[in-house]
């Protein structure tokens, strides 16, 4: 009878690797990014609300998908 081979080695920790952290978002991002989704916001709100600091100049970018310009 032949005995079981115990088996170790290393730990895969490649789907560890590709889990992203979540973003954290300004706490207008959600509502501001509906406003604009929904067309009841157009580019000039979303900019203005940055000039407010409701959202950074990257969640314009990403809420608009076009670059911020000052």
């Amino acid at each position: 009878m032949a005995k079981a081979k115990e088996v170790t080695g290393a730990v895969d920790t490649s789907a560890e690797e590709t889990i992203q952290e979540e973003v954290q978002h300004s706490d207008w991002f959600d509502r501001i990014k509906d406003y604009y989704d929904t067309k009841r916001w157009n580019l000039a709100m979303v900019k203005n609300a940055v000039k407010k600091d409701k959202i950074t100049e990257e969640e314009y970018e990403e809420i608009t998908g076009r670059k911020y310009k000052a």
